[in-house]
């Protein structure tokens, strides 16, 4: 996601995404079943108490982060 400007940084340059060695389809897709994987893992595995904190955890924190990006990129 922020493969522009971990081009710009020398610390990141090389990172898989920043370089190109890694697509950015490949990575959201992996993310993507991530999630999904850990999603289930949690609704099968435990309870519904435990899987609604887990999505408004993530939810909450995906929020700052996207107002953070465009707040600090403008």
């Amino acid at each position: 996601i922020d493969r522009d400007i971990d081009q710009l940084m020398k610390r990141t340059k090389y990172r898989p995404t920043a370089s190109g060695v890694v697509s950015t389809r490949v990575v959201l897709t992996y993310a993507f079943f991530l999630g999904l994987t850990g999603f289930l893992i949690l609704y099968f595995g435990t309870n519904f108490i435990t899987l609604f904190v887990q999505y408004g955890i993530t939810t909450f924190s995906m929020n700052i982060w996207i107002i953070g990006h465009w707040f600090f990129h403008q």
